[in-house]
C-alpha cells in the first residue's frame, strides 16, 4: 500500500525501519535525517544510543511511534571497550577527564573475571549525571554542563549475561546482555571502581534490542542513494494486537498510581509462594468491596540486601519472574519503589504520611502478620492499625498459610531447595522453582558429545539447588521442551539440552523450571562411558514427564 500524505503535508509511511546508527550521530540525528529524506510526517525511535555509540536504533514510521513500548521491553545486546585507569564526568569517551590511576601491575584476565558475577541479575544502577533522565523537567545532562551534580536514585536493571570478550590492557572488550534502561558506561565506570583504578567506556555498538539483529539494518549513508519505494521494501510491518503481549503496569512512584479508589497488598514478597497469592486473594476481595484498583507494592532490591547486605538471603524469583506470576494473580498493577539507604532510615509516621500523600485514593493495605516498616523496622501492625483508623483506611492481616501442618515461607523454601528437598521447594510454591538468564558461549563439550547445551550464568543472589543433573523444562518464546541439565555451583553456572530441539540458542532469554533431581554430579572420565549416561538421563527424562 502506497504511503498517504499526512496532515502536515508529509508522507504517513507506517511501519518499522532498522538502521545502523554512525558514531557521532545523535539518535535525533538520524530521526531528523530519515523524515526529512523521505518527506515522512511521523518518525521516533525505540530506544535511544549516545553519540558515541553505533549499532542498532529501531526508527519507528507513523502509526509505529504508538509500538515504543513494545519495541524496547526485550533485552539489548552491546559489545563495548572498557579503558582502564581513567574516569569523565560522562562515564564514557565523549566527556571530560576527571581522574587518572595506574592500572593494577600484573591485572589477568581471570582476575577481571572474576568481578563480572557481582553485576549479573537484577541490580540498581545509578544513571549518570551526563543522561537526559529528568529532574523537576529539567535533563540531567543540563545540569551537568552548568557545573550541577545533584544525587540521583538508583534505578532497577538486569543483567542477563556479562563476560569479557579481550583483554588488550589498558583496553578490555566486553559483551553485555541487559534490560532496557541499562547504562554500558556506569557499568563501565563501575566496573573500574572495583578495580580500584577507574575506567570509562571508549567503545560501544548495541546488536541486538527485543527481536531486531543489526545484520538487517540499514546504513545511513545508504539511504541518500535509496529512493522512497527502496526504503518501503525495507520497511518491517506493524505488529498485530496477538504479537504484543500483556504487560501488568509498573509504577516506581507513588504519584504514578491512577487517581482512583486502591487497596494496596504491601510486602517484600520474594518468592510469591501460596502464602503470598493467599495475600493477593485477599487483596483482590477487598478491592472488589470497595469497587476499587488491586495493586502490590513491594520494594526493590530486597531491603536485606540494603539494610544488611552481608546476611541477606538469596533470591527466589528474579523481577521477570515476579511480574510474571503477578500477571496471573488479577492484581492490576505493581508499585515497586526503589528500596536505598535514605529510604530505609525513614521513620514509619512520615512513611505511612508519604503514602497516604501519594495514594489518596487509598482504601485498604492488606499485609503478612508479621509485616514491619520504617527505621530498624520500628513500624509494626499496631501502628498501621492507629495510623489507618485516623485516615478511614481498612487494614487487614493476611492469616499465615499453612501446609504438611508448616507455616509457608521465604525461609522453609529456601531451606528445602538448599538442601535438595525439590518437591517440597515445588509445593510450597505451587510451580516448580524456575531460573532464567541469556544463553551466552560455553565451552561446547556437550556439543562434542552430541548433547548440545544452552548455558546460563545466574545471578549470585539468585538461590541454586544443589550441584547435579536435573529433569528441566525450558521455556522460549512461547514454546516449552524438556530438557536435562546441570547445575554447578563453582563456576556459577546452568547448563540444559533441550530434547526435540534443532536451533541456535545462543543469546536468546530462557526460563528454566526445575523439575526433579536425577543425580550427584560424579566426574565420568571415559567419554564413552559419558555419553552413554546422558543418554540414559534423557530418556529417564522424556519417559517420566513427557505429556
Amino acid at each position: 500500500m502506497a504511503p498517504r500524505r499526512g496532515r502536515r503535508n508529509g508522507l504517513a509511511l507506517d511501519g518499522i525501519l532498522l538502521i545502523d546508527k554512525p558514531r557521532d550521530w545523535t539518535s535525533h540525528d538520524v530521526v531528523n535525517f530519515v523524515r526529512g529524506r523521505y518527506r515522512l510526517a511521523k518518525v521516533g525511535h525505540g530506544g535511544t544510543l549516545d553519540p558515541m555509540a553505533t549499532g542498532l536504533l529501531v526508527l519507528l514510521l507513523g502509526k509505529g511511534t504508538k509500538y515504543s513500548d513494545w519495541v524496547m521491553q526485550g533485552h539489548k545486546i552491546y559489545e563495548g571497550t572498557y579503558t582502564l585507569g581513567c574516569t569523565t564526568n560522562s562515564q564514557d569517551a565523549d566527556g571530560e577527564i576527571e581522574e587518572t590511576r595506574p592500572v593494577p601491575e600484573n591485572l589477568t584476565r581471570m582476575d577481571l573475571e572474576n568481578l563480572l558475577p557481582d553485576f549479573i541479575g537484577d541490580i540498581l544502577q545509578v544513571p549518570p549525571m551526563v543522561s537526559a533522565i529528568k529532574k523537576d523537567g529539567v535533563p540531567l545532562y543540563k545540569m551537568a554542563r552548568r557545573g550541577e551534580s545533584i544525587e540521583r536514585e538508583p534505578r532497577p536493571v538486569t543483567i542477563y549475561h556479562y563476560e569479557i570478550t579481550d583483554v588488550r590492557l589498558p583496553e578490555v572488550d566486553v559483551r553485555v546482555v541487559c534490560s532496557k534502561g541499562t547504562y554500558i558506561r556506569t557499568l563501565a565506570h563501575d566496573f573500574g571502581q572495583r578495580l580500584g583504578c577507574g575506567a570509562h567506556l571508549s567503545a560501544l555498538r548495541r546488536t541486538f534490542s527485543g527481536q531486531f539483529s543489526v545484520e538487517n539494518t540499514l546504513e545511513v549513508e545508504a539511504l541518500r542513494d535509496l529512493d522512497l519505494d527502496a526504503l518501503q521494501a525495507r520497511v518491517l510491518p506493524l505488529p498485530s494486537d496477538t504479537d504484543a503481549p500483556d504487560t501488568l503496569p509498573l509504577y516506581q512512584k507513588f504519584t504514578e498510581v491512577p487517581r482512583r479508589p486502591t487497596v494496596l497488598a504491601i510486602g517484600a514478597f520474594d518468592g510469591l509462594h501460596l502464602g503470598h497469592q493467599q495475600v493477593m486473594r485477599q487483596t483482590k476481595a477487598l478491592a472488589v468491596r470497595y469497587q476499587a484498583q488491586c495493586g502490590v507494592m513491594r520494594f526493590y532490591p530486597h531491603p536485606s540486601r540494603v539494610i544488611a547486605p552481608e546476611t541477606a538471603p538469596p533470591l527466589l524469583c528474579d523481577e521477570a519472574q515476579i511480574s510474571t506470576v503477578l500477571q496471573g494473580q488479577s492484581v492490576d498493577f505493581q508499585l515497586r519503589l526503589p528500596f536505598t539507604p535514605a529510604l530505609s532510615q525513614q521513620e514509619p509516621e512520615l512513611f505511612l504520611e508519604n503514602l497516604m500523600q501519594g495514594i489518596p485514593g487509598l482504601k485498604g493495605i492488606v499485609v503478612g502478620p508479621n509485616w514491619r516498616f520504617g527505621r530498624q523496622g520500628r513500624g509494626d501492625i499496631a501502628l498501621l492499625h492507629s495510623w489507618a483508623a485516623t485516615q478511614g483506611i481498612e487494614v487487614c492481616i493476611a492469616e499465615a498459610t499453612r501446609q504438611d501442618d508448616h507455616l509457608i515461607s521465604s525461609t522453609r523454601i529456601r531451606t528445602c531447595l538448599s538442601e535438595g528437598d525439590l518437591p517440597a521447594a515445588t509445593r510450597m510454591l505451587g510451580r516448580p522453582y524456575r531460573l532464567s538468564g541469556i544463553v551466552g558461549n560455553g565451552k561446547k563439550y556437550g556439543r562434542q558429545l552430541g548433547f548440545p547445551t544452552a548455558n546460563i550464568v545466574p545471578g549470585v543472589n539468585r538461590l541454586l539447588p544443589p550441584a547435579g543433573v536435573y529433569a528441566m523444562r525450558v521455556h522460549l518464546k512461547n514454546q516449552s521442551y524438556l530438557g536435562g541439565g546441570y547445575i554447578t555451583h563453582t563456576p556459577r553456572l546452568l547448563e540444559v539440552h533441550l530434547l526435540d530441539f534443532d536451533g541456535d540458542l545462543y543469546g536468546q532469554p530462557l526460563a528454566i523450571d526445575v523439575l526433579r533431581f536425577e543425580r550427584p554430579a560424579t566426574p565420568i572420565a571415559d567419554f564413552g562411558e559419558l555419553r552413554q549416561r546422558i543418554q540414559q538421563d534423557l530418556t529417564t527424562i522424556r519417559n517420566d514427564f513427557s505429556e
